[in-house]
């Protein structure tokens, strides 16, 4: 059988109503969530959140090695099942020991990436390095266009 947990993803209220509408349909296509809580739950630790597997949006925190603001931390991102769909970077998988694997239920898919492109936002595993498997972010271009 399947059970449903609630979950509580925090988002900027510009991509509120995309998020709405594409976590409902992953939740009718059965698409696993394995845990989503604010990353308050895990002291603001991106890494601690990935191992846990839990999909998160904010988090003020820079983008990783730089002194940039992370679109994370306006609420314009979101990392989708961290621990199944890991992050390449240098070399190195991330979270710690992290592999893709497609047959694992919750790992994406085509279609999942693009339900979230078409509505706007671009996919971190599209990028060379990192490959960011598991993060999705609203441009602010579309954002702008949008009106807000």
């Amino acid at each position: 059988g399947r059970s449903t947990v609630v979950g509580l993803i925090v988002v900027h209220r510009a991509i509120a109503s995309q998020m709405l509408e594409g976590f409902a349909r992953l939740y009718a296509a059965r698409f696993p969530i394995a845990m989503m809580v604010p990353i308050v739950a895990f002291h603001w630790d991106d890494l601690l959140s990935m191992r846990a597997n839990n999909t998160s949006s904010f988090n003020s925190r820079l983008i990783a090695g730089t002194n940039k603001p992370s679109l994370h931390a306006f609420g314009l991102a979101f990392d989708l099942n961290p621990l199944w769909n890991p992050c390449r970077s240098n070399g190195i998988w991330l979270p710690d020991g992290a592999r893709f694997d497609p047959r694992q239920p919750g790992a994406l898919t085509v279609w999942v990436v693009r339900m979230w492109e078409d509505m706007g936002f671009t996919w971190g595993g599209r990028w060379n390095n990192p490959i960011d498997m598991h993060h999705f972010q609203m441009p602010l271009e579309n954002i702008r266009a949008r009106g807000f």
